[in-house]
């Protein structure tokens, strides 16, 4: 058991254009500077924000026989909030107190197979939270069932997992562009974890993970005006993603050297609340690198990332708003121990 407690201020003064008569437009393949007049920036957001938090925890994880274990907790979360806007020149202050309770089982059916089954809940506050507005904060409620086994004579560890989340309370928008909180999402699956030894120089570590998440009710996008229907792909969020990564140990010169590869599949994905047939594509990027210990207290590391040069993108906001990927780039680092 423990407590704990923590305090975030989020200042913000923004200054924004937004109007479209202004019609800037550049051609950012020949573009011409200054070839506009700079329009007044105008006020957007100026306020600073207080979340203070006490929580107390509590969690006892209990043999009940020699093959079933079982884990009970509970966190309880005392915080508050205070919003001072100094464009409007007011203050607010929003005060919650939560129960978080977590159950866990496992159950050992032999030396190399355990499954297990857990449930959880938890909550964030949501930011702009007043007593007027009543903004409930952002609620979860998480269940997995899995197991745990073991391979190779118990040289290669793996997990297999079923997981559904469902949030409550996302923050969003009614129809006067009044902040309110009642988006629904949910988000199903499952995931595959291998690491271990294939021999006695030869290692392995492979995740695989499939997500189906989606909103479960409509609601006002609060960004574009627009209403995100029930069954709307959540943004940034690909359906399969797989990532890979072999090391092969050998020596050179007597000292011990790693040869490494790897690789990273991720799958496309909605790009763009207001408009779900904006997808960013999928992509497979190729990591390789080397370690080689030159003594006890000096190793050297030489890696490749993306190693193809793939173009890819890795998150966006909207069409307008979309992350390019890293392109190839190679480091090279020096680690010491004392």
């Amino acid at each position: 058991m423990g407590v704990d407690a923590d305090e975030f201020e989020n200042d913000q003064f923004i200054l924004r254009i937004r109007n479209r008569e202004f019609n800037q437009e550049i051609n950012i393949f020949n573009p011409v500077f200054g070839a506009f007049e700079l329009p007044e920036p105008l006020p957007n957001a100026d306020r600073i924000e207080t979340q203070e938090s006490v929580g107390l925890y509590i969690q006892d994880q209990i043999s009940l026989t020699e093959k079933i274990d079982i884990r009970l907790g509970a966190r309880i979360d005392d915080y508050d909030q205070k919003l001072n806007n100094r464009r409007s020149n007011t203050i607010s202050t929003f005060s919650e107190t939560q129960v978080s309770p977590q159950f866990g089982v496992v159950y050992k059916a032999t030396e190399a197979l355990s499954l297990y089954a857990v449930y959880g809940e938890n909550f964030r506050p949501l930011s702009g939270a007043t007593d007027d507005n009543n903004l409930d904060p952002n609620e979860s409620k998480s269940t997995e069932i899995g197991l745990n086994f073991t391979l190779n004579n118990g040289a290669i560890e793996g997990t297999f997992a079923i997981f559904d989340v469902e949030q409550s309370n996302i923050s969003t928008v009614d129809e006067d562009f009044n902040a309110t909180a009642v988006g629904e999402a949910g988000s199903q699956g499952v995931e595959l974890d291998l690491k271990g030894d294939l021999t006695d120089t030869l290692s392995v570590w492979l995740s695989y993970s499939y997500i189906d998440a989606e909103t479960e009710n409509a609601f006002n996008d609060p960004d574009f005006g627009t209403v995100v229907p029930a069954g709307s792909d959540l943004l940034n969020i690909p359906e399969n993603q797989l990532s890979l990564r072999v090391v092969q140990r050998t020596q050179l010169a007597g000292k011990s050297l790693d040869l490494i590869g790897g690789l990273t599949y991720v799958d496309e994905r909605n790009g763009f609340f207001s408009d779900q047939d904006f997808k960013l594509p999928s992509y497979t990027t190729v990591q390789i690198a080397t370690n080689y210990e030159i003594s006890e207290f000096l190793e050297l590391r030489a890696e490749i990332n993306n190693l193809f040069d793939e173009e890819h993108y890795t998150n966006s906001f909207a069409d307008v708003w979309v992350q390019p990927g890293t392109p190839r780039n190679v480091r090279l680092s020096t680690t010491f121990r004392f």
